[in-house]
């Protein structure tokens, strides 16, 4: 019984969980935003310590920005109570990794008419308007 409570002892602390979240993107070396926090460019491979919704910010000059709001679900090994078994009883390790995919678009450059256009917009704005009652 002595025995059979020291090795418990010993193997608890043994066990380890890996969670990742792997940001892929067309083009690749889009800069990626999680959580508010710059973590560097596409693709990119960025460890995690909760699950739940994480805003991810995928952006890249000349391209359209995107911001989504993903849920990262816990595999059934990490609800509780299992989750105290696998990462502080058992002497295993599990590596839980999430994928995403963005697909960004080129941003839509305007025609020349539409920036003609608006250049006469705020020409016109901008000129001073004289009327009879100043001088």
């Amino acid at each position: 019984m002595r025995y059979l409570l020291i090795g418990l002892l010993a193997m608890a602390g043994c066990g380890r969980v890996e969670r990742e979240i792997v940001v892929n993107s067309r083009p690749e070396g889009a800069s990626v935003t999680i959580d508010g926090q710059m973590v560097g460019t596409t693709p990119r491979t960025i460890p995690f310590l909760y699950y739940g919704t994480h805003e991810i910010v995928v952006e890249k000059p000349g391209f359209e920005r995107v911001v989504k709001f993903e849920r990262i679900k816990a595999p059934m090994y990490q609800w509780f109570p299992i989750d105290f078994v696998t990462e502080v009883l058992l002497p295993c390790h599990y590596r839980d990794v999430h994928t995403l995919y963005y697909e960004l678009t080129p941003t839509k450059l305007p025609s020349r008419e539409e920036v003609v256009k608006e250049a006469e917009k705020f020409r016109e704005e901008a000129r001073p308007k004289v009327g009879i009652d100043q001088k």
